[in-house]
């Protein structure tokens, strides 16, 4: 009985925190006035304890935020803003316009937010901005999860993100206590992840940090890994595709003597080499062995290195992913890393190594000779643009020829030669005036109308292959060179293409998706990628 009684005490203790939450999450909602957002309106109305607002994967134009943040400005008990992905199709200047009536009207309710995502919002610089106020004011005060990712910063949006942060450290008396900070694909550099540094050192409670793929290079990373080292309880750290080098390494290993909680590490392609994983094996093997998975693939690690590492994660009782393909071990490599962990914990987490990029004297042998058999001819961009027929003098295109000179008995499935006409048909169309523009539209249309229309057409290949060359999707070939710099003329191209009949409508939406993306390319062609979008958000 006395068992009993004790159950019955310990449920009667037992809460179960309901969430009460607005939820219209991914309904491709398109809220450009305030009838539009009159759904969303009523139901914040409606709603008795609003803990939650859920508005990503819609998309949200500047009278419909007024409307919908006039719902909020009196909703004080709001903890948690999920807004990501809701702008997709608006130009650029509208979007800071409806990001401030937001982040106004939550400031305005004094609400002590707990979680904020905006992710896969391309506002850059101008977006944070908007809503400094609110992560530097009072609202920001109890803010455990902040998600920036994909936003397009660069890095003066992330001096701007430092110093509200900062602001907030100050202003709330050395209370903000942030626990997870998410800002991935950012390019955020040396300047960006330098002025977060100044952050996270103040800070110092931080658990879970994601920055992959800034560009952010060893002279930035150095004071970054150092910052975090004063946030003694971190548990998650993905720093994936940046650059760390000899002293970012260092500097890491030495950090991570200052994190004995942490389960998660990922700093795949990461250029570590052997010295970096060695300098992190050191470390793991006396101050870590509580990580369950460790990403270290692609980063030119040798055997003896890898080995080195394997062994200092058999500590590790709770390891459950070991990801090291990529590197350069070579086939008798892949063995010995194998033997040397053979009834190991390590044996049962490691990943596969079907990517291994062999010895490392080999790889840089061949890509010698691999460079050496390209240099007759020059380089390929010649080709590339002998092969457009079209030459720019000025602000006009002249053709070389006419459109029927374009062999349009080509082969369907050389999806590669296909993007690479198509690419450089198209690259004068910025410079081009009205009559040579329907010289090249007229080019574009020889080009690919039987493509598109033909039974044996692979969209889904067509597009792979397009994206990569646009430099907007990573190749798996490690030599691809992506020769096509400025990428006005092909956007230029793209919205006329969208609009034809030929043009299949399932290629739609993966452009959208990939061209509202921040990137260093697109972000130089800010007006042609707009309309684009535009465009494309029409058909």
């Amino acid at each position: 009985m006395t068992d009993l009684t004790d159950i019955t005490n310990l449920l009667s203790k037992t809460k179960v925190q309901q969430l009460n939450e607005v939820d219209f999450s991914n309904k491709g909602l398109k809220l450009n006035n305030g009838e539009d957002a009159s759904e969303v309106v009523n139901a914040i109305k409606q709603c008795k304890d609003l803990q939650a607002l859920r508005l990503s994967g819609n998309t949200i134009g500047v009278e419909a935020a007024v409307v919908i943040a006039d719902a909020l400005k009196d909703r004080k008990e709001l903890e948690r803003a999920y807004w990501s992905d809701i702008f997709t199709g608006r130009l650029r200047s509208e979007i800071p316009l409806a990001l401030e009536s937001l982040s106004k009207a939550v400031f305005t309710a004094q609400a002590s937010l707990v979680e904020i995502d905006l992710s896969d919002n391309a506002f850059g610089p101008d977006g944070i901005n908007a809503v400094k106020s609110l992560l530097s004011g009072r609202p920001g005060y109890t803010i455990k999860t902040l998600k920036l990712n994909n936003n397009g910063l660069g890095p003066n949006g992330g001096k701007i993100l430092a110093a509200a942060l900062r602001e907030c450290y100050k202003n709330s008396g050395d209370k903000f206590s942030l626990k997870t900070f998410i800002c991935g694909r950012n390019r955020l550099e040396i300047a960006g992840s330098e002025a977060l540094a100044s952050a996270f050192k103040i800070i110092g409670t931080l658990e879970d940090v994601s920055m992959p793929q800034n560009g952010i290079k060893s002279e930035g990373i150095v004071p970054l890994v150092c910052a975090l080292a004063c946030n003694k309880s971190l548990k998650r750290l993905n720093l994936n595709d940046n650059i760390f080098s000899q002293d970012g390494s260092k500097a890491l290993a030495e950090a991570m003597a200052n994190w004995p909680y942490l389960q998660y590490l990922n700093v795949g392609d990461c250029l570590l080499g052997s010295d970096g994983a060695i300098a992190i094996a050191n470390v793991i093997e006396k101050h870590n062995p509580n990580l369950q998975e460790v990403l270290v693939d692609s980063n030119d690690i040798e055997t003896d290195a890898a080995i080195k590492l394997a062994t200092a994660l058999k500590n590790c009782s709770s390891l459950q992913k070991l990801d090291i393909n990529a590197n350069c071990f070579g086939s008798k490599g892949i063995e010995e890393l194998k033997h040397c962990i053979e009834g190991s914990v390590v044996a049962d987490s490691l990943c596969s190594l079907s990517d291994d990029e062999g010895l490392l004297d080999e790889a840089e042998d061949d890509s010698d000779a691999s460079d050496a058999e390209e240099e007759p001819g020059d380089d390929t961009t010649g080709k590339l643009i002998e092969d457009s027929e079209l030459h720019v003098t000025g602000k006009s295109v002249t053709p070389d020829a006419s459109p029927r000179s374009l062999n349009t008995h080509q082969d369907f499935s050389d999806y590669e030669e296909i993007v690479r006409k198509f690419l450089n048909i198209s690259r004068p169309l910025s410079a081009a005036d009205d009559r040579s523009q329907k010289e090249i539209y007229r080019n574009i249309d020889m080009l690919l109308s039987s493509i598109c229309i033909s039974s044996t057409f692979e969209s889904e290949k067509f597009t792979t292959t397009l994206l990569i060359h646009m430099g907007l999707l990573k190749s798996e070939d490690k030599k691809f060179r992506c020769v096509v710099d400025d990428l006005n003329g092909p956007m230029i191209a793209l919205r006329y293409v969208a609009k034809q009949s030929y043009f299949p409508k399932q290629i739609i939406p993966i452009l959208k998706a990939f061209i509202n993306k921040p990137n260093e390319k697109l972000d130089k062609c800010g007006e042609s990628k707009h309309l684009l979008m535009q465009t494309l958000f029409q058909v």
